[in-house]
């Protein structure tokens, strides 16, 4: 189908180190007092031309389409030149694109210059950009707009080379992350600054028993260990195998407890640092728009960006301070906090065909169960959990730890964080032999998408997802194989692969479709998140009819999807006053 002529639309704005889109995400960028807009490119494809934003012929371009690359960034600094009066009211585009966002689903690299010469076989000069600064009237200055004109004309060639590879449910998946990212979320305002203030004390009082300045310097940690006669760690990094060596032969040594004052400080300084992120994207109605990218994982899943990462807020507490309670519910609303529960390994079991694990978990069985009674041996009727809590654990680990393909050494670590267990090496060895005997099914995955994988040598590998039958376009997109070294092209990315990364890719873009689904279904009824983070949506909810929406949020998701209905969805849902996990 022939689609109308588009406009590519490029804005360069002024930034410095500290103030710019990167540490303050585009919602604060734009609406500080600093923002000022140098010069704003447009191009058709064939013609491009530039100009300062109060001089740009905006009736040239008013009515049409538009694209953009990362056009939310964009899309903001118009809406600040409108409200600033620059713009006249009534100019605006019939619809308007992302070709970072077209480009990122099709598994390209996200950056204008890589995509550019991926996709269109052109390289974009980007030096040009860093004499900015230097330049006094860009209007005038022919690199200037040579610079922001060949961005707008590269935006355009993107996205019609491959805008019919990017569907309108996609688009729409888009549009809704932009829409619930510019809503935002409330914050508990007090609560963030009275943990500041916290912090801030706790890391002077801390600083105060150190023998040495500044609290992180590991070449004034080794001076005062060497004047005081102590031996020392090459790091003091607390997951650092030599730190943790070293810890073990030094137990009562004064120098790990300097060590220990440090990295309290090192995750107090952290904690303080986002927190005061936090605090300076509050705005007057005391909601934090913040930043969120659609496919910023090749699986399509999201992932944070803006300098503060909304989907990587701890969920444990540092000194009664947690970051997700700063992140609240308005007054006369309540949060509804709703996730796909095991939605990994259910997903798995259905890729695997592991039918009689699945038919378990589909009459209502504990999944951790199921598994310890067809691999593991479990044979009473009673509930595992009562009867061997230890095995629950242990089934849990295994679940959640070793359907990819994970190794001995990693499986002690993934046992603890995900179960709690203390395993020895030869423990965690035994265990993962084991469990790859007794779940051939899932070793078989891993095999065929491996040798898949080698007999692409030389070429491109697309790997079909579930969704694929109905949605050609939904596949995984390895370029570039080179077979012998084990490593593809991935989003203009070198990177090593394996059958069990190719299943753990297959699996978790296989979830974010479900979720994808589950998201889009919810928001045509009416319910629109305020998060997504992983397999969970966050919801504002009237208080008055919360316990009925709960419900019927929770009957939407696990409605199963058409193109993999034998999917056994389960969903956990719970108000809350405040975000938590």
């Amino acid at each position: 189908m022939a689609h109308e002529p588009i406009i590519g639309i490029d804005f360069e704005t002024y930034y410095t180190a500290e103030y710019s889109v990167k540490t303050m995400g585009t919602h604060a960028y734009t609406e500080s007092p600093h923002f000022k807009c140098l010069l704003v490119g447009a191009s058709d494809g064939i013609n491009s031309w530039s100009s300062d934003s109060a001089d740009f012929d905006w009736q040239r371009v008013n009515g049409k389409a538009w694209v953009s690359h990362n056009r939310d960034f964009d899309k903001a600094v118009f809406e600040r030149l409108k409200s600033d009066g620059v713009i006249p009211d009534d100019i605006a585009p019939k619809e308007w694109f992302c070709s970072a966002a077209a480009a990122a689903y099709r598994q390209f690299p996200r950056a204008l210059n890589a995509c550019c010469k991926e996709i269109l076989g052109v390289k974009l000069e980007k030096s040009t950009r860093n004499l900015f600064r230097e330049i006094k009237d860009y209007s005038k200055n022919h690199s200037a707009k040579a610079y922001v004109e060949a961005d707008a004309k590269a935006s355009v060639g993107i996205f019609n080379k491959i805008r019919h590879l990017w569907p309108e449910k996609e688009r729409k998946l888009y549009e809704i992350t932009c829409e619930m990212c510019a809503r935002g979320v409330f914050i508990d305002k007090k609560r963030v600054k009275a943990s500041i203030n916290k912090l801030e004390k706790l890391i002077d009082s801390l600083v105060l028993n150190l023998p040495f300045a500044p609290s992180g310097s590991l070449k004034k940690f080794k001076e005062a260990c060497i004047k005081n006669r102590l031996t020392y760690p090459e790091s003091t990094e607390a997951k650092s195998p030599e730190f943790m060596a070293w810890a073990c032969k030094n137990p009562d040594s004064q120098a790990l407890k300097w060590i220990q004052t440090m990295q309290k400080v090192r995750s107090y300084r952290k904690l303080h640092k986002t927190l005061q992120s936090i605090l300076k994207r509050i705005g007057a109605d005391g909601r934090m728009s913040y930043d969120l990218k659609y496919c910023g994982a090749t699986t399509g899943r999201w992932s944070g960006a803006g300098g503060l990462n909304i989907q990587n807020l701890n969920s444990t507490s540092i000194e009664d301070i947690n970051l997700r309670h700063v992140i609240t519910a308005p007054p006369g609303r309540i949060l509804a906090i709703i996730d796909f529960a095991q939605i990994e390994p259910r997903v798995l079991l259905h890729l695997a065909g592991d039918t009689a694990t699945l038919q378990r978990v589909m009459g209502g069985e504990d999944l951790y169960e199921a598994h310890a009674r067809e691999t593991m041996g479990y044979k009473d009727l009673r509930s595992l959990e009562q009867v061997d809590p230890a095995m629950r654990k242990l089934a849990k680990a295994r679940v959640l730890g070793l359907g990819y393909g994970c190794g001995r050494d990693r499986f002690v670590e993934v046992a603890k964080s995900m179960a709690g267990l203390d395993l020895t090496l030869d423990q965690a060895a035994a265990i993962v032999d084991n469990y790859r005997r007794t779940n051939p099914k899932i070793t078989a995955l891993w095999n065929r998408y491996d040798a898949e994988f080698k007999a692409h040598h030389g070429k491109h590998y697309y790997l079909a997802l579930p969704r694929s039958g109905q949605d050609p376009t939904r596949k995984l997109i390895y370029r570039n194989v080179d077979a012998h070294a084990g490593v593809a092209t991935v989003a203009g990315e070198v990177t090593h692969l394996y059958g069990g990364k190719l299943v753990e890719n297959l699996t978790q873009a296989t979830a974010r479709d479900i979720l994808a689904e589950a998201w889009i279904r919810c928001y045509e009824a009416g319910f629109k998140p305020i998060l997504s983070i992983h397999d969970e949506l966050v919801f504002e909810l009237d208080e008055n009819k919360a316990t009925e929406q709960l419900r019927e949020i929770i009957t939407l998701m696990e409605q199963p999807v058409d193109w993999a209905p034998e999917i056994p969805l389960k969903v956990k849902g719970a108000l809350s006053r405040h975000y938590t996990k």
